[in-house]
């Protein structure tokens, strides 16, 4: 079974804004609404492939009835624990015109000790090998630090796996764990690699190789260019079909949810990154976060290129 972890979800609130400029009004505007955080996304893209996947973390107030109501929607197995407090609530101006998304997002509520310890109990009660975890997003106030690194033991304990997607110092804070998979995107590798940032492939690669000992696979996301996949024996450069982008909104989430699917099925790697990847990209077609178009999704498939890269061709 695919286990995705959301701490801390949140209720999406898109506006289509094309031309945006802070600090003027807008008014009559109808926001596009969505249960999401990144966990929720990734579940809801692993239930339309028919994976069955369940869903792990803090809910509080009307929100989190919202986040019930869309598991059972999607038929996503429910272990959410209420918490004092609101579900958070996040914001997003897509400006079209301008090549502009800006998000507001909130903190959500406070979590105790106690309460996260009960989290990860419920999470080690159900895990059996062969599952794979998807420790998505950012995490939840009172939260421990290296709460990640704690699921990726845990995993490692029972002979699951760990795919770990978050950001900023969440990300860093989950270093010392060990994963199946990292997908930071090409700024975020840099970032955590202390470099400039580059869309130099060759040091793109060179960067991502320092994280081999906390990853098997680190799965570098380029955006409309595509992707890196690198492993100890080398990497692949993935190239995706250019798409009438509607939203970017989840498709990185998207991207998680196919590698873990295809994994799952015992797919040979090659055709695990070639769903992720078209997972992503078919996301990217429609204003919906994490929803799918199977017809969509196929076309993608079959046109989704993969080159292998030697590391001696890098050096």
């Amino acid at each position: 079974m695919i286990r995705a972890i959301c701490l801390n979800p949140a209720i999406d609130r898109t506006y289509y804004i094309d031309g945006y400029v802070p600090g003027r009004p807008y008014r009559q505007i109808q926001p596009k609404v969505d249960v999401g955080g990144k966990g929720i996304n990734a579940a809801k893209v692993c239930a339309q492939l028919g994976e069955p996947v369940a869903c792990y973390g803090f809910i509080g107030c009307e929100n989190g009835e919202k986040v019930l109501r869309t598991l059972k929607d999607y038929a996503i197995e429910n272990h959410f624990l209420s918490v004092d407090g609101e579900t958070r609530t996040t914001v997003n101006i897509i400006d079209h015109e301008k090549g502009r998304e800006s998000e507001i997002i909130e903190p959500g509520p406070y979590v105790s000790e106690a309460q996260a310890q009960a989290l990860l109990d419920e999470l080690e009660k159900g895990l059996t090998a062969g599952d794979v975890v998807l420790c998505s997003g950012i995490s939840a106030c009172g939260v421990w630090k290296d709460v990640y690194v704690r699921i990726s033991q845990m995993c490692g304990d029972v002979g699951a796996k760990c795919i770990l997607d978050t950001n900023g110092a969440n990300l860093l804070d989950s270093l010392r764990g060990h994963y199946l998979m990292i997908k930071p995107n090409a700024r975020e590798l840099t970032e955590i690699c202390g470099q400039k940032q580059t869309d130099d492939v060759e040091a793109l690669i060179d960067m991502a190789r320092t994280l081999l000992p906390v990853s098997d696979y680190i799965l570098v996301s380029m955006g409309g260019d595509g992707g890196l996949l690198v492993h100890a024996d080398g990497a692949w450069m993935i190239r995706v079909p250019q798409v009438d982008t509607v939203s970017t909104i989840g498709s990185g989430d998207s991207t998680v949810a196919g590698f873990a699917v295809g994994f799952s099925r015992g797919c040979p790697m090659e055709e695990v990154v070639r769903l992720a990847m078209a997972c992503g990209t078919a996301n990217a077609l429609t204003n919906s976060v994490g929803l799918l178009k199977h017809d969509a999704l196929e076309s993608i498939l079959n046109q989704i290129h993969i080159q292998p890269i030697a590391y001696a061709q890098c050096v």
